[in-house]
């Protein structure tokens, strides 16, 4: 963890608040936290156990942990937003980008605890791959998927690490041209060597993504072939392309059932 990062403890409207915040942080990451729910904060999303916004000129996710029983499972687990936090921190001094973690709290009310990560926002010269895909024809998104991701998750597998879901939402370009990630909840760090299953399936995933959001007429076979060679130019590692087209399959079979 970075040097810069702190424990951070306090009792503030109602709550008990702890974590990790970077230093001379804490008190306005709670006040961010609260924002979350304040009428003229842009929500991204909300769920019964996820709700993201911006406020603050920042990114901010809360985990609801709803029900008793998930409580108290996650209170024997790692914390998602500590998770992110060492994950972000991981990727960048591995050289990918991903978006600055600001803080990682949980919040204590009574019996509720509920969860928060706090990050920098994606500036506007950055774009996500689910809305280049729509941009862009098929052979200038390819082409970089082919140069630019490929290359990146293989320079990700190497150091040991696998992101766990790399769907075109969870993918961006940076206003530099380079691969970026967000969304690191499922990360898993120290699995060097990273197996060649679960490589596969990471680059599965993502070709599979391309195909669901904008390309359902691809030529699947092709796309995972040029996506092995890739790999392989990045890494010397050659990918088993029938583990991957049929775990893209699956993937695949499985949206169209939703």
């Amino acid at each position: 963890m970075a040097e810069e990062i702190r424990k951070f403890f306090q009792t503030a409207h109602g709550s008990w608040w702890y974590g990790r915040c970077r230093a001379g942080t804490g008190a306005a990451m709670v006040l961010l936290c609260r924002q979350l729910d304040a009428p003229d904060t842009h929500i991204f999303s909300e769920r019964r156990k996820i709700k993201t916004g911006s406020t603050g000129n920042c990114f901010v996710k809360r985990y609801n942990l709803p029900g008793i029983f998930t409580q108290l499972r996650r209170l024997l687990k790692t914390p998602r937003p500590l998770t992110v936090m060492r994950g972000a921190a991981f990727l960048h001094d591995n050289g990918i980008p991903t978006p600055r973690v600001l803080a990682a709290l949980a919040e204590f009310n009574g019996l509720r605890r509920r969860e928060y990560l706090i990050t920098e926002l994606l500036t506007p010269a950055d774009t996500l791959l689910n809305i280049l895909a729509k941009e862009l024809s098929a052979e200038e998104f390819s082409k970089l998927l082919m140069e630019k991701f490929i290359p990146m998750l293989a320079k990700m597998h190497h150091a040991g690490a696998i992101h766990g879901d790399l769907s075109l939402r969870n993918l961006y370009r940076t206003g530099c041209g380079e691969a970026g990630l967000i969304d690191l909840d499922g990360i898993e760090i120290g699995r060097k060597p990273v197996k060649n299953p679960a490589r596969a399936k990471e680059v599965a995933r993502l070709i599979s993504s391309y195909i669901i959001v904008c390309a359902p007429e691809a030529n699947s076979r092709q796309l995972a072939e040029t996506a092995v060679k890739a790999y392989e130019n990045a890494s010397g590692i050659t990918l088993p392309l029938e583990y991957i087209l049929q775990t893209m399959d699956k993937f695949i079979s499985r949206r169209k059932k939703q």
